[in-house]
């Protein structure tokens, strides 16, 4: 008869994902494959140690006896406290019955792994176990015979004593455990009936592969309605239960509890940064005392990481519930990179180019955060795209269009071009592969005759190709996918490793249908270019962006314009506020009144041409672009520069609905504020 803890342990199988590489590790050494070694796993919590070692003694099929000791339980003071713990387990699985002294454990689990080929015994919560540790380490595991493997988990790595005390050297690793990749968490989010596209980029977003949020993500998106998951306070709410989840029991200082704030602002930070970003002195103990806890990781070269996932929930925590002090560190955050990068100019390591995404992550972009400064760094095999692998690469590209936003096909079928701009420029198309799998691919295609041929019977590329003309070092950042839908650590990859790197010294020029996209580009110095833009028959609206990077004078240090000004600096919600502002005091500022910016002190910033000027050349700016873009400025103009009464009395000498008069003038603001940011003004 199966019991309800059947059922319970047969959901729990069901839902364990990913890990493979751990696992097999532990195989390995189980069954001999590798010398022994105690393996100890390790990392915050709720990123699914304990998970891994039931997971790990669930698998033991061969028939060796598991042992599994909790440490959380009881959190061992004295040695006796952990015997007792394990004569239990010996105890119910009938290998002993009653309390052995040490000597008797050691010598019956010598014997029953001499009669069952091997023991594992499995020590969860080692960082609980602090008060006996030496004793684990000098007098207990050393009396084990070597066919009981013993694999631990906890939050910390094991110190210096495990990995360089006599007898141990080599003996004993440390194996971090990183989020999931994106191909795991959805095979969780599959096993629990999750399928919807959107769903799923919200879960990815919330959760970042950390599995304690990934199980609370899915939980509270199953219990709500198809669209209520959008809305700004649900995913309030559901990142607060996350925060509640994973810190709770964090086990951290007061100290170390006011640094992860600070150090969350930063994708790679060391002390010097967070001195600088907190205006304070910090003693090096203290420092290297943070830097031992389980959030932070090491980030090459020569600095530290808050873990990925973790990082984002206490950035947004910061930011929504202390505003101007969050705004105050991203500033001395943002000067300190750029005192950095002044001094790393021209120096041709790559140092500029690492240090310019580092201080990109400072910005307020959700797109930044989640894919382009994520990851781990990985190495992945890039290298050009065999004729072989074309099929792949296209069935990839189609898999992948339409669970991206705005999830709609590809009625052009860019995937149909492949073949042809492969047989013309081979070694534009690059695959990532990783353990011999291709992860995803990238093009960024030369414009020359032969390709500007192919792609002038492209209609997606028909409106660029025909408004330009042949210009050197032109490049065309075309189609890419990655082998589960927007994998954010290979793009992440991609972008810094590959992409940018590349496309130094070249007019590289982006058309996708992903505004997100370019949104995030353009903090990289890209321009939209309207002109270049299109909509399928089908309703997909391609978006278009140039950057020219043909030259050291784009800026003083030979990169994309994307420097610390002000304006940049500001979230898109007080961008907006702010161009709100002033478009509604135009008429006081052409008279050469200041901007009056009310309680938000923030807004306070001044144009070196003038507020009336800027407002006016981006008003130009969305005239020239789409039949959307010149509608919603006629918008803005009719309310903000013309007076034209009450909002009923503009919209009908405008005819339009009045629905629609208030999306085109909510959704222009935000339009106006984003043109602005592209003219690269100059700040006061």
């Amino acid at each position: 008869m199966r019991t309800i803890d059947d059922l319970l342990s047969e959901a729990w199988k069901s839902h364990f994902v990913g890990r493979n590489r751990e696992l097999e590790r532990m195989r390995r050494i189980t069954d001999g494959s590798s010398a022994w070694q105690l393996l100890h796993v390790y990392g915050p919590l709720g990123i699914g140690k304990t998970s891994l070692l039931k997971r790990f003694g669930e698998m033991q099929y061969g028939g060796k006896p598991v042992l599994y000791i909790d440490g959380h339980r009881d959190g061992f003071e004295q040695p006796d406290a952990f015997m007792d713990q394990l004569a239990e387990q010996l105890e119910t699985k009938a290998i002993a019955d009653g309390k052995l002294s040490v000597a008797e454990v050691t010598a019956l689990l010598s014997k029953l792994a001499d009669e069952a080929g091997g023991v594992v015994l499995l020590l969860d919560g080692l960082d609980r176990c602090r008060p006996i540790e030496e004793w684990l380490r000098e007098q207990f595991l050393p009396k084990l015979s070597s066919q009981i493997n013993v694999f631990t988990a906890g939050r910390l790595p094991l110190g210096g004593s495990w990995l360089t005390a006599s007898g141990w050297t080599g003996l004993a690793a440390n194996v971090p455990l990183p989020p999931l990749r994106k191909e795991e968490w959805l095979q969780y989010t599959s096993s629990v009936g999750i399928t919807d596209f959107r769903q799923l980029d919200a879960i990815g977003r919330l959760a970042a592969g950390i599995p304690l949020a990934l199980s609370i993500a899915c939980q509270a998106i199953r219990q709500r309605s198809v669209d209520e998951y959008r809305s700004p306070s649900w995913l309030r709410s559901v990142s607060q239960d996350m925060e509640t989840a994973l810190f709770q029991d964090s086990r951290l200082s007061a100290t170390n509890l006011g640094l992860l704030p600070a150090a969350s602002l930063f994708y790679r930070f060391d002390q010097e940064l967070l001195e600088e970003v907190l205006d304070r002195r910090l003693d090096d103990d203290e420092f290297r005392d943070f830097c031992k806890t389980a959030y932070i990781s090491v980030k090459a070269p020569n600095g530290w990481t808050v873990v990925d996932g973790f990082r984002h929930w206490l950035r947004n925590n910061l930011k929504e519930r202390k505003p101007e002090t969050y705004k105050e560190l991203q500033r001395r955050a943002w000067t300190a990179l750029e005192r950095r990068l002044g001094s790393a100019r021209g120096t041709g390591d790559g140092q500029e180019l690492e240090l310019w995404f580092e201080q990109l992550y400072l910005n307020d972009n959700e797109f930044l955060h989640h894919y382009t400064v994520y990851g781990n760094d990985e190495r992945y095999e890039v290298r050009s795209a065999a004729e072989q692998e074309l099929p792949l690469l296209q069935q990839m590209y189609t898999d992948s269009f339409a669970s991206l936003s705005p999830y709609m096909n590809d009625d052009t079928h860019q995937e149909q071009y492949l073949p042809e701009i492969w047989s013309l420029e081979p070694d534009s198309i690059h695959v990532m592969c990783r353990q011999g799998a291709i992860d995803g691919f990238h093009s960024l295609i030369p414009l020359n005759e032969r390709t500007r041929a192919v792609f002038a019977r492209n209609p997606m590329t028909q409106p660029y190709i025909g408004c330009t003309e042949p210009e050197p070092d032109e490049y065309l950042f075309w189609i890419g996918a990655t082998r589960s839908p927007m994998d954010p650590e290979v793009i992440g990859y991609m972008t810094r490793h590959i992409f940018f790197p590349t496309v130094r010294g070249k007019l590289a020029t982006i058309i996708i249908p992903m505004p997100d996209v370019v949104e995030a580009y353009r903090y990289f110095g890209f321009k939209r270019i309207p002109w270049a833009e299109w909509r399928s028959p089908g309703g997909l609206h391609f978006y278009a962006a140039r950057l020219d990077w043909r030259s050291a004078s784009i800026d003083s240090e030979g990169r994309p314009s994307s420097k610390g000004h002000p304006y940049n600096l500001l979230n898109e919600e007080d961008r907006i506020l702010l161009i709100k502002q002033a478009l509604g005091q135009y008429q006081a500022l052409k008279r050469g009144r200041e901007l009056d910016c009310g309680n938000n002190p923030q807004l306070r910033l001044r144009p070196s041409r003038g507020w009336p000027e800027l407002l006016e050349e981006g008003l130009r700016s969305m005239a020239d672009g789409t039949r959307l873009d010149r509608s919603q400025e006629r918008v803005l103009r009719m309310v903000y520069i013309q007076k034209a009464g009450s909002h009923e009395a503009a919209a009908s000498r405008l005819d339009l609905p009045l629905s629609t008069y208030f999306r085109y003038l909510k959704n222009g603001l935000k339009r106006l504020a984003a043109c602005i940011e592209e003219l690269s003004a100059e700040w006061e």
